[in-house]
């Protein structure tokens, strides 16, 4: 088994595309970045797509740290578009929200008892729980429950803003 430092999971290219050129990785193949210490992963939208990408990474690789990173659409339109919010541990320095995952767009705050909504973040966790202690969630608030997709560039202009402060924690 190869062993990495930390795993950073995203659900869209347009989201990792950031994060790629910052930390400086490289194309090993179809939605897999790598350098020395680092594996970037991106899955697909879903519960399906991420279970699928995740178990094969496990096992071939063993991590000290797991990351998701991802937008999120927001139940509190208060919340400013852009906010950046770790939602599975409190930490000093970014606030915490609730978030719940859901197999389609979230587009009615009718069945939502938390503040964000995504579509994979419940089953990175899940896995992720089985591999590697020390995880982290973070999710940028991208919409309002809209179900108009956002745009790449709102996408990467939402990761780009956020970077510096999600990095230090890879």
């Amino acid at each position: 088994m190869r062993k990495k430092r930390t795993l950073i999971h995203f659900a869209l290219l347009t989201e990792a595309k950031p994060f790629i050129g910052s930390l400086k990785l490289h194309k090993i193949s179809d939605g897999i970045y790598e350098n020395d210490t680092l594996l970037l992963v991106v899955s697909g939208m879903g519960k399906v797509k991420t279970t699928a990408v995740l178990k094969a990474i496990f096992c071939e690789y063993a991590f000290e740290k797991a990351i998701n990173i991802g937008i999120a659409g927001c139940s509190e339109p208060e919340v400013a578009l852009g906010t950046l919010f770790c939602t599975n541990r409190e930490l000093d320095d970014v606030p915490f929200a609730s978030l719940q995952s859901f197999e389609k767009p979230v587009t009615c705050k009718e069945n939502i008892t938390t503040m964000l909504v995504d579509m994979e973040a419940d089953t990175f966790l899940e896995i992720a729980r089985l591999h590697v202690k020390d995880i982290f969630v973070f999710k940028i608030v991208s919409d309002y429950l809209s179900s108009t997709i956002p745009t790449k560039e709102f996408v990467t202009n939402l990761m780009q803003k956020n970077i510096k402060k999600i990095v230090q924690y890879v």
